[in-house]
């Protein structure tokens, strides 16, 4: 596959020049030259009404660019733009094959032949508004309209006071917007949404006075809900790169986002840009500091635990710190999770496809020069491909979004799998065994700029990659990574549920790192301590420390989740099995008496082959 990258632009429009085009367009947002702002507050709202775009007759009224319209044509069976502007028409048609555009008047245009009508952001420039509303109504057609609120583009003035935007005739206020809806709309059932000037201008319930954009939804079509989603991101010393991930996110899904982002052991200056940052974002962004860098698993599981705490979420997810999503990608694998949900398929865990990525989930849209570039080449992908999904038995971690039903089934990632790489494949495992189906969303694509930690922490990657397949066939009691695929039930000693709060167990394998690594998961394990010479008072000798096995058991013990295996020492572990056995039958002792002296006379090389 050509999968040629480069580093891209950071997702702000101000690095991203404007296309030379019609001087007429000076009016209208164009898709990443505009502001990001007010790119964000109509990309909004186009994704927003995505739901009502499928297998129906669009038609777009005051289409301008024809972004939106071409957006809805990867749904609908037919999609029109309608714009005054011949020139306007003739570009978008250019650009746009895959939609219809049309020169025509709205003051006078039918719509007749349209299942869904959406009009953003053009009523205030037309002459007969009244006219237009109740032609919208004769049609019978669903609709979407939108217009800005004068209270907050031009305060200060009145309703018969020319607009501050030159090329608006009148502009109107909450009240004044649902006064003309309600008379032009008689008799049919309305719904009010807004938009506020804030990131990421979400489409919220009802007509706010300080809104910058109020919304009529009319018809019979249920206005679209959109999860609350709440995702997980670690990184260390890369904050520029997680907010990079924040804005790209946020931009185009049209519902609530919070992010949790583990500071895996980040350098003073990286905290207190973190913090400036979540600042900027409030409630939107969750920091959650971790002293050293415990790996990708771990700032995953400190990241969701913080969710957790937060709640209130419909659907879950883990994401990289050096990801791009393309216009589409979040609310595509949404889409994906309903839509599999609502037929019964249990859907735990469903993944993008990439441009940098392992096995089934790469994609080649082409070499890629920036942000915008990206944006547009993946915008052609998504329409071939577009709500089509595919099962599988793994997905990679750069993004998964989880069904919080799978996450109280299966829990986190092993923090034994340190910086990372092969967590995914044991919570993929654990994933399928507790019931739950894995599916990649064909049509979200993600650009992923690949290994931005481990380049920058000089990993030996192939000796990462080594060790982390042999703690994995460890922990599955398999002779292959493949073989586990193969697997239908866990070993004894494997749980599928991991806890959050699970710590890894300490393990003497070499580090991997080739530079410095501190506070890394890989450093050089520190030396077995001796035994005491003498007893602590009151007490036996305490034995010497032995290596960890590679094998870990989570269970609830004295009020906390440990691993039984590898954090309970000789006389913790013996109260714990006494815990287990509690109140069963004495026959039930002969197995555990049996199983301790089957160890007890085991050859030394044989235990050491087992372990």
């Amino acid at each position: 596959m050509n999968n040629r990258t480069t580093r891209m632009d950071r997702p702000t429009t101000s690095l991203v020049p404007p296309p030379r085009t019609l001087a007429s367009m000076a009016e209208r947002m164009l898709p990443n030259a505009s502001d990001l702002l007010t790119e964000t507050l109509h990309w909004q709202r186009y994704v927003f009404f995505r739901p009502w775009y499928e297998g129906r007759v669009v038609l777009d009224a005051g289409c301008g660019e024809g972004y939106g319209t071409n957006y809805a044509s990867a749904f609908a069976t037919q999609a029109i733009g309608i714009d005054v502007d011949t020139g306007i028409v003739g570009y978008a048609s250019r650009k746009y094959p895959h939609a219809r555009f049309v020169r025509d008047d709205l003051d006078r245009a039918a719509f007749d032949k349209a299942d869904v009508v959406v009009c953003f952001e053009t009523l205030e420039s037309l002459a007969d508004p009244k006219g237009f509303l109740r032609r919208l109504n004769d049609s019978g057609a669903s609709v979407a309209i939108s217009t800005a609120n004068r209270l907050v583009v031009s305060p200060g003035r009145g309703p018969l006071d020319r607009p501050r935007n030159r090329y608006r005739r009148r502009e109107f206020a909450p009240a004044e917007f649902r006064a003309l809806i309600e008379a032009g709309f008689e008799g049919r059932p309305v719904t009010y949404l807004s938009q506020e000037p804030v990131w990421h201008g979400a489409v919220t319930g009802g007509l706010s006075e300080t809104a910058v954009s109020l919304i009529a939804v009319v018809g019979d079509l249920p206005v679209p809900r959109w999860p609350r989603l709440g995702l997980a991101m670690p990184t260390m010393d890369n904050v520029d790169g997680a907010a990079d991930v924040v804005l790209a996110t946020t931009r185009t899904y049209p519902g609530e986002i919070e992010f949790a982002i583990a500071l895996n052991g980040c350098s003073d200056e990286e905290r207190k840009k973190a913090e400036s940052f979540g600042a900027k974002m409030g409630a939107r962004v969750h920091l959650v500091e971790l002293e050293t860098n415990e790996g990708f698993a771990a700032g995953c599981n400190a990241g969701l635990a913080r969710l957790k705490e937060v709640g209130g979420f419909d659907y879950y997810g883990v994401t990289n710190d050096d990801v791009a999503p393309a216009t589409d990608c979040i609310a595509e694998m949404v889409a994906a999770m309903q839509n599999l949900e609502d037929r019964g398929l249990r859907p735990g865990a469903i993944g993008p496809v990439s441009n940098v990525v392992h096995g089934h989930q790469q994609v080649d849209i082409g070499a890629v020069k920036d942000y915008r570039d990206m944006l547009e080449k993946a915008e052609a992908y998504h329409r071939d491909h577009a709500m089509e999904v595919t099962p599988v038995r793994q997905l990679r971690g750069l993004f998964l979004l989880l069904h919080p039903d799978c996450l109280a089934a299966v829990g986190g990632f092993d923090p034994r799998f340190g910086m990372g790489n092969f967590e995914d494949d044991d919570h993929n495992v654990r994933t399928a065994m507790a019931g739950f189906s894995l599916w990649m969303a064909n049509g979200a694509f993600l650009y992923h700029a690949g290994s931005t930690t481990f380049r920058k922490l000089n990993v030996d990657y192939g000796a990462l990659i080594k060790r982390n397949a042999e703690i994995l066939c460890a922990k599955w009691l398999v002779p292959t990574v493949d073989a586990i695929w193969q697997l239908k039930t866990p070993p004894p000693t494997t749980p599928i549920y991991l806890p959050l709060d699970a710590k890894a167990p300490v393990s003497p394998t070499a580090a991997v790192a080739q530079g410095p690594q501190t506070g890394t998961q890989e450093t050089d394990p520190e030396p077995e301590p001796e035994p005491p010479t003498r007893p602590p008072t009151g007490g036996r000798p305490v034995p010497a420390l032995r290596p960890a096995f590679a094998h870990a058991y989570y269970h609830a013990f004295e009020g906390r989740s440990v691993d039984v295996i590898n954090q309970l020492d000789d006389e913790a572990f013996g109260r714990w099995v006494a815990s287990m056995l509690e109140g069963v039958p004495r026959s039930a002792r002969f197995p555990v008496v049996q199983a301790v002296v089957q160890l007890m006379d085991a050859d030394e090389d044989e235990l050491r082959d087992v372990a």
